[in-house]
């Protein structure tokens, strides 16, 4: 076997040991503490009440939606203003109705922050969020893959 061969096999090797750790079951320590999260209290905040939280096993048509008062729970402004700029492909899609919501009704700033929104494509604006160039990116979670990113899948 020459040194190139070699090198191959170890390379591949080690290439396959990592994906198999990568594809394994979570450490029971992991699956303890996620179950843990299933069972924690909830704690609602001022002016929400318990009126405020909708249980996520109840998948009934009927069930009443979470809601809080009107203001509720107020505004907590920053002491100084920030610029934030957030970068979505698109400002149409079902997922990007919360950001046009809160930035129509001002929530953000009510909070101390004055939003810009972007319109680029995932693969244009995740090099952008690395650099800083952008604060956050607004995307359908599949739309952030790698292989997404890179043009692999569509």
């Amino acid at each position: 076997m020459s040194r190139r061969t070699h090198a191959y096999a170890v390379a591949l090797a080690a290439g396959a040991l990592l994906a198999s750790a990568a594809c394994s079951p979570p450490h029971e320590s992991d699956a303890s503490s996620k179950a843990a999260a299933g069972h924690r209290t909830v704690r609602p905040v001022e002016g929400c009440g318990t009126k405020a939280w909708t249980d996520p096993k109840d998948l009934s048509p009927n069930r009443t939606p979470a809601c809080c008062r009107p203001g509720a729970p107020p505004p907590q402004p920053l002491s100084e203003p920030r610029e934030l700029t957030i970068a979505t492909g698109t400002l149409s899609a079902e997922y990007v109705a919360p950001l046009q919501v809160a930035l129509d009704k001002g929530k953000f700033k009510k909070e101390g922050l004055d939003v810009e929104l972007k319109v680029l494509p995932t693969p244009d604006a995740l090099p952008l969020l690395a650099k800083g160039d952008i604060d956050a990116l607004w995307a359908r979670v599949r739309a952030t893959s790698p292989w997404r990113a890179a043009g692999w899948a569509r």
